[in-house]
């Protein structure tokens, strides 16, 4: 979500909640809805808006692990998940994807289908 154009060009904080706003639920954020993604954002004093804005995920992955050894598959938490596929990077979301994340779990992005 916070890598797709419409995001990654807002050029402010009210522009990303809208742009988020536009991919998850097709409308406008209402004025209390900006206020409380404000609200969220400062709530972290670490916060800083020239940061987050989608980067890519850094990091290293783990070391090659032999697939038959169940306590090597486990590993350690910070490590990359091993499987048939590509190494997953397990790196901690960034603000805004928490945020995105949040807007997910709202009743109004579920359906029925």
């Amino acid at each position: 979500m916070v890598t797709r154009p419409e995001f990654t060009s807002a050029t402010s904080d009210d522009g990303r909640v809208t742009a988020l706003y536009h991919e998850l639920f097709q409308r406008d954020p209402r004025s209390v809805e900006v206020q409380l993604a404000s609200d969220f954002f400062k709530a972290h004093n670490f916060y800083d808006p020239n940061l987050n804005r989608g980067a890519k995920p850094t990091g290293k992955t783990g070391d090659k692990k032999d697939p038959n050894d169940m306590a090597m598959m486990m590993g350690n938490a910070n490590d990359s998940i091993k499987n048939a596929g590509d190494a997953v990077d397990r790196r901690p979301l960034t603000l805004w994807e928490e945020y995105a994340q949040a807007l997910l779990f709202t009743n109004e992005i579920a359906y029925v289908n």
